[in-house]
């Protein structure tokens, strides 16, 4: 009887040993019982962002290595009280928008030298959205020398006070792409 004890033991083992990361994850967002039997090395950082957004006591189980930008982005969106461990470096200009759009709050930690063209656009268009006001946008830190023509007539709009930067870039501006409606471009963002 133990022999049969036992070799049912190993079968239920084997069995939980086939479940991906992603599987854990999604387990134990729901049903977190199952904690005891997980074998964390499995799952990555998204998966690490997902279940610890539902299930905050997993934490001290993350291996918070395996997180990129993205991840921090997607779990700090929902739970702020993560930040002290976050890898601030990792995250780029699209990260920052969309944790941003959630969390106005980290605005001060922002790296804006981090933005590219389309993230400086973005922000800019999306910045009434977020309900962040346009002057808490360190912009003054981006590099604006990448805008296109196209890209400057959307920010301009927005930002007229940004003029004096506009002016100021030389460049060869007949080399960039042209965008054929910018009124429906940023008719999306006001």
């Amino acid at each position: 009887m133990s022999e049969d004890k036992s070799m049912k033991k190993q079968q239920q083992k084997k069995n939980w040993a086939h479940l991906a990361g992603c599987d854990w994850s999604q387990l134990l967002q729901f049903q977190p019982r199952f904690a005891d039997k997980c074998d964390w090395s499995k799952l990555d950082g998204e998966d690490w962002a997902m279940l610890l957004r539902r299930q905050p006591q997993f934490a001290e189980e993350c291996d918070w290595e395996k997180f990129d930008g993205r991840h921090w982005m997607l779990l700090l969106r929902t739970r702020p009280e993560f930040a002290d461990r976050c890898d601030w470096g990792k995250l780029d200009g699209g990260d920052w928008i969309n944790l941003i759009a959630a969390r106005p709050e980290f605005i001060d930690r922002c790296d804006w030298s981090k933005f590219d063209a389309h993230d400086i656009v973005m922000i800019t268009r999306q910045c009434g959205k977020l309900g962040v006001p346009m002057a808490a946008l360190h912009l003054d830190e981006c590099d604006f020398s990448q805008l296109t023509a196209s890209d400057w007539s959307q920010v301009l709009v927005l930002r007229p006070d940004l003029v004096d930067k506009f002016e100021s870039i030389d460049r060869d501006w007949s080399k960039d792409d042209k965008v054929d409606d910018v009124e429906e471009i940023l008719q999306d963002s006001l």
